[in-house]
C-alpha cells in the first residue's frame, strides 16, 4: 500500500489554520516565562511563572531545602489546548514553525516595501 503525504507547505497551511495566532508562537518557540509569584507550602516554595505572549500560568514545586524541582502545573490560556488532540507531535510543530516563519518573511517584506527598500 503507497501512502501519500502532504508536502510540508500543505501541512504547514493546515495545522497553522488550526492554531489561533495568539499561541502559535509559543507553540513554536516555546513559552516566554516571567516571574510572578513565590509562595511557601510546608517545606515546598511554589514559584508562579506566566507566560509574556499567551497568558498561560506554571506553577514550579521546589524542594526548599535542596532546590529540587518537584514537578510544574499549568493552567492554559482559554483555547490553548486542542482539546481531545493531545500534544502537537514533531511533525505538527515543524510545520508550525514553517508558517511562522512564512509570515514572519511576509511581514519583513511588507515592512520594507512600505519604506521602499524592497
Amino acid at each position: 500500500m503507497t501512502r501519500h503525504l502532504k508536502s510540508v507547505n500543505e501541512q504547514a497551511e493546515v495545522d497553522s489554520a488550526a492554531i489561533p495566532p495568539e499561541f502559535a508562537r509559543c507553540r513554536t518557540f516555546g513559552h516566554a516565562w516571567d516571574f510572578t509569584t513565590v509562595t511557601k507550602k510546608g517545606n515546598e516554595l511554589i514559584q508562579g511563572l506566566r507566560c509574556m505572549r499567551c497568558e498561560t500560568e506554571r506553577f514550579t514545586t521546589i524542594n526548599a531545602r535542596t532546590g529540587d524541582s518537584q514537578g510544574n502545573s499549568y493552567s492554559y490560556a482559554e483555547g490553548y489546548q486542542r482539546k481531545g488532540m493531545g500534544a502537537m507531535t514533531p511533525r505538527e510543530r515543524s510545520a508550525l514553525r514553517l508558517a511562522e516563519v512564512k509570515r514572519h518573511m511576509g511581514a519583513v517584506q511588507r515592512h520594507l516595501r512600505k519604506q521602499g527598500k524592497a
